[in-house]
């Protein structure tokens, strides 16, 4: 649109009153033009396809799967359209679909004609415009958001220092569970069983692999399971639970390669 060009509107609204009263109010500001009028999503989307308009003022809730289906099929067809969303709802869960949809701006129906220019030349400028109350669900959400975030981030820093402290200064404590030949009547091995001063071990494995410290934790584990090598019978083996990827390490490799290999039985495991 250059500067001088007229904005081209489209309206889509399932009630005529409503919008028969947009177009006669757009139409009697200067520099507004509408291009088009759709009764449901459907007809919307196939008007700003053909039509290619700098502006879709969209009911959120007209028939053909309402706004957001029709602001999700405007934008296919017309990236550069500004969607203005358009509702008697000013519920939260209307306004948080309409944004993802795509959405620059949300009025509740009712609103004094000045919004609704004023929010066309803000949205052609490239800024958001809401009704009052809506943008106080606007801030609450993303303030709500925000919160999440830092929560979920402060979590994830306090489960990275409390698995750090336990690789780094220890904290594992090997079970060994016999095994038990009931033909020959004697204890043939052991499996070695990753415990810690707290919570389950499965819980920990599958924490740690969510920072990304699974294996750290794994190989951890292993070095204090085959510690434990030299106090069990010289005739039993000792099992080690161990992931695929765990196995790989050098630093593994290594330790395994410290001890009698005839020994050693691993168990592939998506943890130890």
């Amino acid at each position: 649109m250059t500067p001088s060009a007229a904005v081209r509107v489209l309206i889509a609204d399932d009630d005529a009153n409503i919008r028969d009263a947009l177009r006669e109010l757009l139409e009697s500001e200067d520099g507004i033009e509408v291009v088009a009028v759709a009764a449901d999503a459907v007809a919307a989307v196939e008007a700003a396809a053909q039509e290619r308009p700098d502006v879709a003022i969209l009911d959120v809730k007209m028939p053909g799967g309402g706004g957001p289906h029709a602001a999700r099929g405007i934008l296919a067809e017309s990236p550069e359209t500004r969607i203005v969303a358009l509702s008697a709802y000013g519920d939260r869960a209307s306004i948080l679909e309409m944004l993802r949809a795509g959405a620059a701006a949300y009025l509740v129906k009712g609103s004094v004609p000045d919004e609704v220019t004023q929010t066309i030349q803000r949205v052609l400028r490239g800024e958001s415009a809401f009704s009052p109350d809506v943008a106080s669900t606007v801030v609450r959400e993303l303030s709500e958001q925000l919160a999440g975030k830092e929560e979920a981030e402060a979590r994830r820093n306090r489960v990275l220092a409390r698995i750090q402290t336990v690789i780094e200064h220890g904290g594992i404590h090997p079970v060994y569970q016999p095994i038990v030949d009931l033909g020959r009547g004697r204890v043939t091995g052991v499996e070695a069983l990753a415990r810690f001063d707290t919570g389950m071990p499965l819980q920990w494995f599958e924490e740690a692999a969510d920072i990304g410290l699974r294996e750290e934790l794994e190989a951890s584990a292993v070095a204090v399971e085959l510690a434990g090598l030299p106090a069990l019978p010289v005739d039993a083996y000792l099992s080690l639970n161990l992931s695929p990827s765990t196995l790989l390490r050098r630093d593994v490799a290594r330790l395994l390669g410290a001890v009698p290999l005839e020994r050693i039985v691993i168990e592939m495991t998506e943890h130890a």
